[in-house]
């Protein structure tokens, strides 16, 4: 196997911000599968995709990983009190999160409830705004939908954690559905409601990588079967929400592998069955018949961001609005609101992301532990998204706290942060503390702050650097649009399935340009025996790695870490490079 890593010149330097990259073997005994390249499955084997598997995994089908719902405790007690409440005329009450998890998760049940023949009037979901009343279900959102007559109350992607809201709702009679995937922590007691989450059970582990939208989607499976069972009259498609959960699992940053690829590969197609994600998808991605092909990539970058802007800087409620829509009319003006209100959130978040650069820029301790930073300036609805891309700079877990206290972090190289941010809050250093393996929020406690920083550098000081896998390499010269072709056949991808990563070897630069608005990107000419490309490094202003390729690399031969894809846009280079790193054979 051959390692390779980083320009030698930036290590002597900055010796923990760049990488190692790890090209994998290449497998014995590659199988054939038809309309699929050896490449593409020699990539998959290498990622641990099982050989009696890879059918599965090249055409994923939801019915191929659908489990049996009632594994999930309190499961199918749940789906009684729904077809029960379905039956019986009752109305739902419905809270949410304000991401897109939980947005989608709402949408799905009410479109579900609708299509089952539930009447508008018995159906009413509530998004409490997390700044001012922060995370999850609480009393005032309880009491609300109460005094407007719910009786049966569905927590979506929160509600683990609520005992005192949950108690009041039990208190009024309520009854009380949580569907959530957020892990509890130690010293949990659980709430008087049935809770469908997979963290809670060792048997259902298999399903922890599911977040909430996939979840209700089985869920709601489970109340097909009962209405199949007693001969219901209105029993509304699954797959018409499939494109609902799709998008809750992208953003979500889910595993693309078993149910969740099935999903997403299958959903991606359905994003026009609701009419508020046609409209948004519309908006962000062009006409029907005028769209980009539609991808994962664009449910986590397009259309996913419009999502979440409400939640971010204005009303948690728009996402869950305009995916509930009924009317045309009002899923384009819903649509058209969000979009402007994500072009607002972009631009905010584009000064903050900036200002935490250069501060994590200007740390001095390269040890392997998480960076926090923190600016009570900096708006908390968007210092999620800018952790995401202060991790790619600095290769390092980070938490970027703002406002009020309020913050989020990011996740690498295994590092549990969910469970460090759980374990500090369960010690008395944060108001507030949650989250997963690869993301968290904190509410911090300023006397606490400085032994919340030094908890986390001593919970992560043993952090073992993983390298960055580089799934083959390959000779510019060899690079053509039938390669990038056979690699689309390992789409969707997302979490647990990346583009591929490709070490892209002799490439001469003849020339280097920085371009966009305010030139921070980088642009490099490459060629190699006759095929001549162009490799882009995105966000390059300011970083080290762009400071390195803009003034040392002119007329020479680099090898470069990229991921490659077709632009059907521009006929004359058709092919994207997108820069990673620059390395060394050593």
């Amino acid at each position: 196997m051959n390692l390779y890593k980083s320009h030698v010149s930036l290590l002597e330097t900055m010796p923990d911000v760049f990488k190692e990259h790890e090209v994998k073997s290449v497998p014995k005994d590659i199988p054939e599968i038809e309309g699929v390249s050896h490449l593409a499955i020699m990539v998959a084997l290498n990622r641990g995709i099982e050989k009696d598997d890879l059918n599965n995994f090249f055409s994923p089908q939801i019915s191929s990983y659908m489990p049996n719902p009632s594994i999930l405790s309190d499961l199918d007690e749940s789906a009684d009190v729904i077809l029960n409440g379905i039956h019986n005329g009752e109305k739902f009450g419905l809270i949410g999160d304000y991401d897109v998890d939980g947005a989608t998760s709402v949408s799905e049940v009410v479109v579900f409830l609708r299509d089952a023949g539930v009447a508008d009037g018995l159906i009413e979901f509530y998004i409490p705004q997390r700044l001012s009343e922060g995370y999850g279900m609480n009393i005032d959102a309880v009491k609300k939908l109460y005094d407007n007559d719910a009786r049966i109350l569905m927590v979506l992607d929160s509600g683990t954690l609520s005992n005192e809201p949950i108690a009041y709702a039990k208190s009024l009679g309520m009854k009380v559905i949580v569907v959530d995937h957020h892990m509890p922590g130690e010293g949990w007691t659980k709430p008087d409601a049935l809770i469908i989450n997979p963290q809670l059970s060792e048997e259902t582990e298999h399903l922890r990588n599911l977040c909430t939208a996939g979840l209700v989607f089985i869920l709601l499976q489970k109340v097909r079967q009962l209405m199949n069972q007693i001969g219901y009259p209105n029993i509304p498609s699954l797959i018409k929400l499939s494109g609902l959960a799709a998008l809750g699992t992208v953003s979500d940053l889910m595993q693309l592998r078993g149910l969740n690829r099935a999903l997403v590969s299958q959903g991606i197609p359905h994003l026009d069955d609701v009419l508020g994600l046609s409209a948004l998808t519309t908006k962000t991605m062009g006409k029907l018949g005028e769209r980009k092909k539609i991808t994962s990539r664009s449910l986590g970058f397009n259309i996913g961001p419009c999502i979440n802007a409400g939640g971010r800087i204005s009303d948690c409620m728009k996402g869950s609005e305009l995916l509930t829509c009924q009317s045309e009319s009002e899923a384009i003006d819903k649509a058209e609101e969000l979009f402007k209100i994500n072009s607002e959130r972009q631009a905010l978040q584009k000064r903050i992301e900036a200002e935490a650069l250069e501060m994590a820029n200007e740390i001095t301790d390269q040890s392997a532990s998480v960076i926090i930073l923190r600016n009570e300036e900096w708006h908390p609805g968007v210092i999620g998204i800018v952790a995401s891309r202060i991790l790619t700079h600095m290769n390092r877990p980070i938490i970027i706290i703002g406002k009020g206290g309020k913050g989020s972090g990011r996740s690498c190289h295994d590092f549990d942060l969910g469970s460090a941010v759980i374990e500090a809050r369960n010690a008395g250093l944060l108001k507030t503390g949650g989250g997963h393996a690869l993301a968290c929020g904190v509410g911090v406690k300023d006397e606490e702050y400085e032994n919340f920083v030094r908890f986390m550098h001593e919970k992560s000081k043993n952090i073992v650097r993983k390298p960055e896998k580089v799934d083959f390499e390959l000779s510019l010269a060899d690079l053509s649009k039938s390669l990038v072709r056979s690699l689309e056949t390992l789409a969707p991808f997302g979490a647990g399935n990346s583009v591929p990563v490709i070490l892209l070897n002799d490439c001469f630069v003849t020339d280097i340009m920085f371009f966009g608005n305010d030139k921070k990107h980088l642009k490099l000419a490459i060629e190699y025996m006759g095929n001549r490309q162009f490799a882009i490094f995105w966000n390059a202003k300011n970083t080290l790695l762009g400071d390195y390729l803009s003034s040392n690399v002119l007329g020479k031969t680099l090898s470069l870490v990229t991921t490659i894809s077709m632009n059907e846009k521009f006929a004359s280079n058709p092919i994207d490079i997108i820069i990673k790193d620059v390395v060394e054979r050593v």
